[in-house]
């Protein structure tokens, strides 16, 4: 009677095994839930330190863009050479720029068409910023030849 007692003092009832099945089953799923969740965090912190970076960038493009236009605004009022260091600048940092957003931005090619399309208007910005500064010393030199 005594090995009687012994075996049933440690059968656990089929309610409170099943209870301890559907709370394994509920962590098992909580846990790849929280898996996939933090995958889905990981690639969200991605795309934001991307977004960041090419915010950055086009910053910097854009202050380099003003600084040149008022480089050429000083020159052309002045005539003082010394006005456009700054356009030159900005003119040399163009392509550093403008590869660091395509690198940054390789991955997509619908971005990589939108920095394609910010490059060809920056240079197309850039080249009539060039002939503007260099249409008066050109009249100069007609008048100078006349």
């Amino acid at each position: 009677m005594s090995s009687t007692n012994r075996n049933s003092r440690f059968v656990i009832p089929g309610s409170v095994l099943l209870v301890f099945i559907a709370a394994a089953i509920a962590s098992l799923i909580i846990a790849v839930v929280n898996v996939r969740s933090s995958a889905v965090r990981v690639d969200a912190v991605d795309a934001i330190q991307r977004m960041t970076f090419a915010m950055r960038q086009l910053n910097a493009f854009q202050g380099a863009l003003k600084d040149a236009e008022s480089a050429q605004r000083g020159y052309l009022l002045t005539h003082d050479e010394a006005h456009l260091e700054p356009c030159h600048r900005a003119t040399d940092n163009l392509d550093i720029h403008l590869q660091g957003l395509m690198e940054h931005n390789a991955d997509s090619a619908a971005r990589e068409r939108l920095v394609s399309q910010i490059a060809a208007l920056a240079r197309r910005k850039f080249t009539h910023l060039q002939e503007s500064i260099q249409l008066p010393s050109t009249a100069h030199q007609i008048q100078m030849d006349a």
